[in-house]
């Protein structure tokens, strides 16, 4: 029987791990052990297709079967999780502009932008606040553009360079307005504003971060971010050595790693959704 063909985003899970597993997470010193180019590696981890001949190449220079574990298929549900979630708003719009009939022009004139602002808000995938709650006002028949799919809340927000965070409640606040499936209490919204994580976190985009519970602590992977001892870290879970050696281990990017006791954690969370994602 002929091996089915598998998602190009699995193999983009199983390159992650390949490059965790053979390079420590360093994409340089990856590349040069399967004799491409850092950008080349960049490029297939964040939307190139890896092709048949590209993944073989790959596979023979580590000398490695291919092989997918348990781990890339719990990812690859996730992945799949979080593209369910997601809201393109652009979309919406421009479905709710063909379903009146309103003209480019006629939205443009009402909110007070170009036409040419309009069309690039029909491309966009995650509207700010302010944006999106313009948008909303032009509400044909009472029939609401995104209120049925939106979940309003006020979240805190940190970025990724703060390194110092005591109190959660003297962050700054997130207005949260899309569809969610998770619970929000002690949820958070974290700006990534350095390009250590790329291509895994794009530099620019905002993610948010459900917590987790103390209990589940030991069966934690992907990525995470770890409050700490007044700390702050942002990273993909290296190894979760909780249960039997009492820490987690974080690869932070760029051949960072980060190993954190479970005494010292305050609070764990996990990233789950992208809210305006950069590509």
């Amino acid at each position: 029987m002929p091996k089915p063909i598998e998602s190009d985003l699995l193999r983009k899970i199983k390159l992650r791990r390949l490059i965790r597993e053979n390079a420590e997470g360093n994409q340089k010193n990856f590349a040069d052990k399967v004799g491409l180019t850092q950008s080349q590696i960049s490029h297939l981890l964040s939307g190139r297709e890896i092709t048949d001949k590209m993944w073989q190449r790959i596979l023979n220079s580590l000398g490695v079967k291919d092989v997918a574990i348990e781990e890339d298929y719990i990812k690859l549900k996730e992945e799949h999780e979080l593209a369910k979630n997601m809201v393109h708003h652009g979309k919406m719009l421009d479905a709710y502009m063909k379903k009146y009939q309103l003209r480019t022009k006629d939205v443009a004139e009402r909110l007070g932008v170009s036409s040419a602002m309009v069309s690039v808000y029909k491309t966009t995938e995650q509207f700010r606040p302010e944006i999106a709650e313009k948008i909303t006002k032009l509400m044909v028949n009472n029939d609401p553009i995104f209120e049925s799919k939106y979940v309003y809340a006020e979240l805190p927000t940190f970025s990724d360079t703060e390194r110092h965070l005591s109190d959660l409640s003297k962050c700054d606040t997130y207005r949260l307005n899309q569809k969610v499936d998770y619970d929000l209490d002690g949820a958070v919204v974290v700006k990534i504003e350095t390009d250590s994580m790329e291509p895994t976190i794009r530099k620019e985009s905002e993610l948010l971060a459900v917590l987790i519970p103390e209990n589940k602590y030991k069966y934690h992977t992907g990525l995470t971010v770890i409050h700490y001892a007044d700390m702050i870290a942002i990273g993909d879970v290296q190894s979760n050595d909780i249960l039997d050696k009492g820490y987690i281990t974080l690869n932070r990017g760029k051949g960072a790693v980060l190993r954190v006791l479970k005494e010292d954690i305050q609070h764990l969370w996990y990233i789950v959704l992208g809210l305006n994602v950069k590509f």
